[in-house]
């Protein structure tokens, strides 16, 4: 699993992007989750793979990080 946190959560909640910070959104729920039925159902219609959801993340690093877990 894959969750997507918002750079702009974690400047404005949690002062930077760091573990630490990265760890308490998750926590505290600040985080979009990627799962495998997610990505499929996310991309092409229904037909989603992991290589949309790494161009996916690609496409966005500017605004979110991905942490696996």
């Amino acid at each position: 699993m894959i969750c997507e946190i918002s750079k702009k959560i974690l400047n404005e909640v949690y002062g930077g992007d760091t573990k630490e910070s990265r760890e308490k959104a998750i926590k505290d729920g600040y985080f979009m989750e990627w799962t495998k039925e997610r990505i499929k159902n996310a991309f092409k219609a229904g037909n989603g793979t992991e290589k949309d959801l790494k161009r996916y993340m690609n496409d966005n690093k500017q605004y979110c990080v991905f942490v696996e877990i």
